[in-house]
């Protein structure tokens, strides 16, 4: 159990190995590469092979493997929404399977995309 610094907020996952997801909504940056430099920055961090994504918002990809030298699968990708970019992450402490993993990943990319 973790308790947040100074506003008495108590947070006790029932299991705190279960994969969870965080997405991060940002502006898409040209200047900083624009959809490549979110994918490379990914990349740079997770080791695994980048899969494009066809119909899932205006662009997308996934990659899914071990990170910085890890031994567990964790997911990540972004979804390009007009000029807006989802980037998702989601991880994991259940030695779940890499495909697992990607059907987690891809499912929160997915419905991020419907939603646009």
């Amino acid at each position: 159990m973790a308790e947040a610094g100074g506003v008495g907020c108590v947070f006790s996952p029932e299991d705190p190995t279960a994969p969870s997801a965080v997405v991060n909504l940002t502006a898409l940056d040209e200047g900083a590469g624009g959809l490549e430099g979110v994918q490379a920055g990914i990349t740079s961090a997770v080791e695994g092979e980048v899969e494009d994504l066809t119909g899932v918002g205006d662009e997308a990809f996934v990659v899914v493997g071990p990170v910085l030298g890890g031994s567990v699968n964790q997911g990540a990708g972004a979804v390009l929404l007009d000029a807006t970019v989802a980037q998702v992450t989601v991880l994991q402490g259940q030695q779940l399977t890499e495909d697992e993993v990607k059907q987690l990943t891809v499912g929160m990319l997915e419905l991020i995309g419907s939603k646009a």
